[in-house]
């Protein structure tokens, strides 16, 4: 039922030739308890009898959110930030910022959440890797993902009027 109403809400607001802007606003409320849904997956379902998945399958299933909020974090807490309060340093901010436009914004958060659940149940299905070493390639992920989006910015540069639509405002280069 949570996957459907996702997918409702996803292209209800995707940005079809058709249609140019969202039609359903989240809010706080439903990002919230789609924060809670996920977290709820990742600590029940490897806990269930019935399940032969791990907990790191879990993880890398929910991979992409539970990534950008603990990068988040911890360049919050770099920069000496509550960790705890509303900024606009999330992926899809710097993406943003960067020039890419909604439409590759949403493409590129798509693909990294698709490529974190392939990985998560494709080893979950086949147990290809040892739950270490998947463990491990998480960690690397982490970091990967952090140098990545901090240094989304300045590669971006001469691509921006590639990649921006027309309301694209970009900070400063300086």
């Amino acid at each position: 039922i949570l996957a459907a109403s996702v997918l409702g809400f996803l292209l209800l607001n995707y940005r079809f030739p058709w249609r140019r802007k969202a039609s359903v606003f989240m809010g706080d409320a439903g990002s919230y308890f789609l924060g809670y849904c996920i977290a709820w997956f990742v600590i029940a379902l490897p806990n269930d009898a019935s399940q032969t998945i791990a907990p790191i399958h879990a993880l890398w299933i929910a991979g992409f959110p539970v990534t950008d909020t603990l990068t988040t974090m911890w360049r919050r807490r770099r920069q000496r930030l509550s960790m705890f309060h509303a900024s606009h340093d999330h992926a899809h901010h710097l993406l943003r910022h960067a020039g890419f436009s909604v439409d590759a914004t949403v493409l590129l958060m798509v693909l990294m959440t698709a490529a974190y659940a392939f990985v998560g149940l494709g080893n979950a299905l086949n147990h290809q890797l040892p739950e270490t070493a998947l463990s491990y390639l998480f960690v690397v992920s982490l970091v990967v993902y952090s140098l990545l989006l901090r240094s989304i910015l300045p590669l971006t540069k001469p691509f921006r009027h590639y990649l921006a639509d027309d309301k694209v405002t970009t900070p400063t280069d300086g």
